[in-house]
């Protein structure tokens, strides 16, 4: 069954805006008073996870991207894309949680200009560029704000 182009904008957005919902429910579980979950231990360590998961999976969608796409809008993009996974990995090992997740925010940050340039090249749609800033822009500030509740 071939989806149709309506199907295809719906799906992406439902499932890019449903990508949040951690962020969220985290962070109105952390302004609750809650900060461990059960079989799940910190909600902050929870976050983490899950954001480290996320963001590894986005740099890896940007390359996909970028290697099927004819227009490059960026010639060093695949160190670009290993040095955010590598970052994000690295820091989930080597700093305290707080601390990466603010390194998580400044990640999402630059996935979010990467995905700036394959719109400048014509290989994202001006909707999917806008569903990612809203998205990044709920993800960026519920990091920031669980950060100000575990710190």
């Amino acid at each position: 069954m071939q989806q149709t182009h309506s199907t295809q904008v719906t799906l992406y957005t439902a499932l890019t805006f449903a990508g949040a919902i951690p962020f969220v429910g985290a962070v109105i579980l952390l302004m609750m008073g809650r900060f461990e979950l059960p079989y799940l231990g910190t909600i902050s360590m929870a976050l983490a996870s899950y954001g480290l998961a996320i963001v590894t999976f986005v740099a890896g969608s940007q390359w996909g991207l970028y290697k099927l796409s004819k227009q490059r809008p960026l010639p060093n993009f695949f160190i670009l894309s290993n040095g955010i996974t590598v970052t994000a990995i690295s820091g989930f090992i080597l700093l305290p949680t707080a601390y990466f997740l603010l390194v998580l925010v400044v990640l999402y940050l630059m996935l979010l200009w990467l995905e700036k340039d394959f719109y400048r090249v014509g290989v994202i749609s001006l909707h999917y560029l806008t569903v990612r800033v809203l998205v990044t822009a709920l993800v960026v500030c519920s990091l920031l704000l669980s950060v100000m509740m575990v710190m």
